[in-house]
């Protein structure tokens, strides 16, 4: 082999240089993605929440109107969400049927005299900063059977409920707001 031939054999390589600015490039691509991939997660919980707690809330106002009964009998005061404030992963929503034993509705949760239909445990990553109006923390939506009419936390003073949800971490928001004259649900 000639002193050309090496040269040649040589050239055709990458420099150590090359290689690093490659390197680096790849580890900077590859940082962007998992930092991208980790905030859709984040937010693709909370999504995932204040969309369970929109459901809740529709599935609550449908028995109403339909008049769903339990026990083969109607709630004398309807069909409810219990919502409280909560953080630090201990966030549920309770949806029963306001079945006041004494036959008259108070439209608010009773724990051990309404009935529970179900629970619904939030991920311990969103919490429920705050509820609008509030009493002491806790509202309660109360949909009235047959026609569905609101009352939030027994009364119907407010126009509208707001309930706010938050990532843990990242403190992203979502809002949820229950128009009582129309009924609309919407998420924001």
């Amino acid at each position: 082999m000639n002193i050309h031939q090496k040269k040649k054999i040589l050239c055709n390589g990458f420099t150590i240089i090359e290689m690093l600015i490659a390197l680096s490039i790849i580890a900077l691509l590859s940082t962007l993605v998992i930092a991208n991939f980790t905030s859709l997660r984040v937010n693709s919980n909370l999504n995932s929440e204040t969309e369970q707690l929109g459901a809740l809330l529709r599935q609550t106002q449908l028995w109403a109107l339909s008049g769903q009964t339990r026990g083969g009998i109607r709630p004398v005061g309807g069909w409810a969400l219990h919502v409280e404030e909560c953080s630090v992963g201990s966030c549920k929503h309770i949806l029963f049927a306001d079945t006041n034993p004494a036959g008259v509705p108070n439209r608010i949760y009773d724990a051990g005299l309404d009935e529970l239909a179900s629970e619904y445990v939030l991920d311990p990553s969103i919490n429920v900063i705050s509820v609008f109006p509030s009493n002491a923390g806790v509202l309660d939506i109360d949909f009235d059977s047959p026609y569905a009419g609101i009352y939030f936390n027994g009364m119907q003073v407010d126009a509208e409920a707001v309930i706010v949800l938050e990532h843990e971490k990242t403190g992203a928001q979502r809002t949820v707001r229950i128009d009582r004259d129309s009924g609309r649900i919407n998420l924001e």
